[in-house]
């Protein structure tokens, strides 16, 4: 069986096209958008701000007072202790509430907008209801897989702090600094990517396989293994290759747009409206490969009523 990772680059491009513009529907675009903001709720809303005092004259090999301030710390948090774990047990909770909430909304979600892209249609009660099964079932597994990757994490965080502890506690930037967490960001970028990986997966094929066979998530993992993945590794590897290549393409065109539209494209679900030619490419992509495999697979009709 030959498997191609371009022809479903230009079915998904016509398909897209005939989703989104051969008959323009703004209801459409909005209940697609809703969608797709759904499935991609707690994935994409993060952002890292650099800063703090990297510029002053403390050389690169020690840092002056620093065992002062972790002293200082350490005193402040003892002294008020009771607000400390008050305002900390405070954020611990709402975030797990909302990492909960995202999950949960996002796991059904996925299944709305394929539903939408596949079928080319969008009705979100009938959506919400039909696919309440599946989507808890993957958010259960996606808990358990987000609980394991983060576990692993602060295991190896703790590790390779315990390891570099007596240059911390000196305020020292030595060898044993060095020689600690270089490895371990190593290994927790390594972590990181297979969990990536992990990720993508069950966005582009364990998702397709319950959402066609009406499965749960082991059994839709127990298909991809027997019946789709064997004998095709190479396939697969040049597929996400180009997975990659689109992501990057995906998010210069975001970031011009957003810099733009004055980041008024950047906003929670109006980002999902603007774009959406974007995700639905996306989505197609791995159903048009998926199909490939057999008739069965097939999930697009070459006629859909709008």
């Amino acid at each position: 069986m030959k498997i191609s990772v371009t022809e479903p680059l230009s079915q998904s491009w016509e398909w897209t096209k005939h989703v989104l513009f051969d008959k323009f529907d703004i209801r459409k675009w909005l209940i697609l958008g809703f969608f797709a903001f759904l499935a991609g709720l707690g994935q994409f809303g993060g952002y890292f701000k650099l800063g703090g005092h990297f510029g002053r004259d403390e050389g690169c090999g020690h840092f002056p007072h620093r065992h002062d301030s972790l002293e200082e710390v350490g005193e402040w948090i003892l002294e008020y202790l009771p607000i400390s774990l008050l305002v900390i047990g405070t954020i611990v909770m709402v975030s797990i509430i909302l990492w909960t909430l995202f999950n949960w909304l996002s796991s059904r979600g996925k299944f709305m907008f394929l539903d939408g892209v596949v079928r080319n249609k969008t009705n979100i009660v009938e959506s919400w209801n039909r696919f309440s099964s599946l989507g808890n079932n993957l958010f259960l597994f996606r808990m358990c897989i987000d609980l394991l990757a983060g576990g692993m994490m602060i295991g190896l965080f703790i590790l390779f702090t315990l390891i570099a502890w007596p240059s911390l506690s000196a305020g020292q930037f030595g060898i044993t600094l060095l020689t600690a967490y270089i490895p371990g960001i190593g290994l927790g970028i390594a972590v990181m990517l297979v969990f990536f990986l992990i990720h993508y997966i069950i966005e582009d094929f364990i998702v397709p396989i319950m959402y066609k066979r009406n499965v749960k998530f082991i059994e839709a993992v127990r298909i991809f293994k027997k019946n789709i993945l064997p004998g095709q590794g190479i396939a697969f590897i040049l597929f996400y290759l180009v997975r990659i290549s689109i992501s990057f393409t995906a998010i210069v065109i975001v970031i011009f747009g957003v810099c733009l539209t004055c980041c008024v494209a950047g906003l929670p679900y109006i980002s999902s409206v603007v774009f959406l030619p974007i995700f639905v490419f996306v989505r197609g992509y791995s159903v048009y490969f998926l199909g490939q495999f057999g008739d069965e697979w097939k999930m697009i009709a070459t006629e859909t009523t709008v």
